[in-house]
């Protein structure tokens, strides 16, 4: 199994682990966020919690939901450092046991059928200026806010090479830290 193929294999298990809710809990997010998607405006629920994985960094996760309340699209910023600044966004590079080894990383995702179905995934677009700003973050009221510019690519490989960006900016977000989620 090559690289590229493990690499997939590991956004896919994470995202079945991580995100295995397929419809929208009540009072499950209390945040929201912002961004021109492809020049597109997009507003998605967010919510941030403290790693399982990694103690002491966080996560920030925005979700869309269907007009009946299925997932439809994920964007998840993983092993943050809870501190106010500005850091460069990569895709996951994880070791032999699936641990992201890599801070500030991101992944998106789209789903389909009532959002237990992964569709589309997308690894960070190396080649463009991808940046998580955190501009405050409130850890006696458990709170995170910031700006976000990431741009995403999905390459399909086979007789044809289909690619597929996604360009997130002038992204923000707010929301709150969960230790329960």
């Amino acid at each position: 199994m090559g690289h590229k193929s493990i690499l997939q294999l590991i956004i896919w298990v994470f995202f079945v682990l991580l995100f295995s809710a397929c419809q929208k809990q009540e009072g499950e997010f209390h945040g929201s966020a912002y961004a021109i998607k492809n020049n597109i405006s997009w507003n998605a629920d967010c919510i941030s919690g403290y790693s399982n994985q990694q103690p002491g960094e966080i996560f920030i996760t925005m979700r869309v939901y269907s007009t009946e309340g299925f997932k439809r699209e994920t964007l998840h910023i993983g092993r943050i450092i809870p501190s106010t600044g500005i850091y460069e966004v990569e895709k996951p590079i994880a070791d032999s046991t699936n641990i992201v080894l890599n801070n500030n990383w991101s992944i998106f995702a789209t789903s389909i059928d009532d959002g237990d179905v992964g569709d589309k995934f997308y690894n960070v677009l190396e080649s463009e200026d991808n940046t998580l700003e955190i501009t405050e973050i409130n850890l006696e009221q458990m709170k995170v806010s910031g700006k976000f510019n990431i741009s995403f690519i999905r390459e399909v490989s086979d007789s044809l090479t289909i690619v597929d960006t996604l360009r997130f900016v002038g992204g923000e977000f707010e929301a709150e830290i969960r230790e329960d989620w």
